[in-house]
């Protein structure tokens, strides 16, 4: 192969991985790594504010839908907010291993299924969840968060959310594979 074609090709797999997920799952990955071994602390559980949905349009979550807010001990304003209810709700203290296994209270968990994001600047949503389920309790603005989207509960059971996600990868597609076929040529 050419290096152009090494390059597309690696495009095609990085634009693939985005959609259909790559590697192994119960692996950190390199943005969530700060979390692994690290004690995080409950520090409020809440149910999700429809000003928040309607405010940052977060697709992944309904009103109502239970949040728990960890802090890491040592860490100011590093946070992970669990989507979801989950075990890890009734938690005092987490250790995450991967994004699906964590200690809790010297108890291991496995998930049945997550998904985790970490996000590694300032977001506004996790200091807007963590005020409203901490009831104005001051907390250090947020530098870090992970978001983990804890799956079985009403997470991507909005057929306009599916039929949405469904489109714009049909249409990156269409976009896409023709751009790499004449590349490839």
């Amino acid at each position: 192969m050419t290096p152009p074609a090494v390059n597309v090709c690696a495009l095609l797999f990085y634009i693939l991985c985005s959609f259909c997920g790559c590697g192994d799952s119960t692996d950190l990955s390199l943005r969530c790594r700060v979390l692994d071994g690290i004690k995080l602390k409950n520090i409020c559980t809440d149910s999700y504010p429809r000003e928040a949905r309607q405010k940052y349009a977060d697709k992944h979550v309904k009103p109502g839908l239970s949040y728990t807010v960890f802090a890491i001990g040592d860490r100011r304003g590093y946070y992970m907010i669990s989507h979801g209810y989950s075990d890890l709700t009734k938690c005092d203290e987490i250790t995450v291993t991967s994004p699906r296994d964590f200690e809790c209270n010297g108890q291991r968990i496995r998930l049945k299924s997550a998904r985790l994001h970490c996000l590694l600047f300032h977001t506004q949503i996790t200091d807007d969840l963590i005020s409203h389920c901490s009831k104005g309790g001051k907390q250090p603005k947020a530098a870090f968060t992970a978001m983990l989207y804890v799956d079985g509960s009403t997470l991507y059971e909005d057929d306009e959310i599916v039929a949405a996600g469904s489109r714009i990868m049909y249409i990156s597609l269409f976009i896409f594979v023709p751009f790499i076929l004449t590349q490839l040529m």
